[in-house]
């Protein structure tokens, strides 16, 4: 769920429409203090229930086990959000199958994901030179027991996917978790991918997934927004 700000544009849109249907909110996130955040824009709304519960501290592979808590009393449809292109960090079949799985006849899936536009292994290129990216993700070395000037941040466009990974510079080992490690000198550590789709691939994969599917692309053909039942 993130810190909720874009289900709640979704939410206000609903409201907007059905301004006699009621709403319940259930954030799930596999961070408590996203969860917490998520709530807090919610309660902004209006919305006329906030359900916050053990099992909304998960994430989409249990998803399969959460939704069944959720068919409680006046609520027996779910409108089940993907947003922030949080697809892009799963493996797309196994994800898509547990969403699926989850759902019931009359549920539905909304899907904000980014698409392959061409531009992906110059985005590579412009995430490896980031300091946001890398000030984000040099705690995964550092953690490790590298320092961050034996390492640098590189990135590709391979497999479909973004990669940021680090190599490493020098020779060396280090004790983690009473184990030791040897790093070599080009050794290439990955700590990000992002799946980034054709947009007829991401359709193909939907169809095979739901019996109906709405997709919308983006003016600048970078985005795609699609509805699932």
């Amino acid at each position: 769920c993130g810190d909720g700000a874009k289900a709640a544009e979704i939410v206000k849109e609903i409201k907007q429409a059905s301004p006699f249907m009621k709403i319940r909110y259930c954030p799930i996130d596999i961070s408590g203090y996203m969860v917490e955040k998520a709530i807090e824009t919610f309660k902004k709304l209006g919305v006329d229930e906030i359900v916050e519960f053990q099992y909304n501290i998960s994430d989409f592979e249990n998803l399969e086990n959460v939704t069944p808590l959720l068919r409680k009393g006046n609520y027996k449809k779910n409108l089940i959000l993907l947003l922030g292109n949080t697809l892009g960090n799963f493996e797309i079949h196994e994800l898509l199958y547990e969403i699926r799985t989850a759902m019931e006849k009359n549920d539905l899936f909304l899907l904000d994901t980014a698409v392959d536009d061409n531009k992906q292994e110059e985005r590579a290129k412009i995430y490896a030179k980031s300091k946001v990216f890398d000030d984000w993700l040099i705690h995964v070395p550092l953690q490790l027991g590298l320092e961050q000037s034996e390492v640098e941040l590189c990135g590709r466009w391979k497999n479909s996917r973004i990669e940021l990974y680090y190599t490493i510079k020098n020779d060396k080992e280090v004790k983690f978790q009473n184990k030791t490690l040897q790093f070599n000198k080009g050794d290439q550590m990955i700590v990000l991918v992002a799946y980034k789709h054709d947009k007829h691939d991401l359709m193909s994969y939907l169809n095979i997934h739901f019996n109906d599917v709405m997709i919308k692309i983006s003016k600048d053909h970078g985005k795609a927004l699609a509805l699932c039942k």
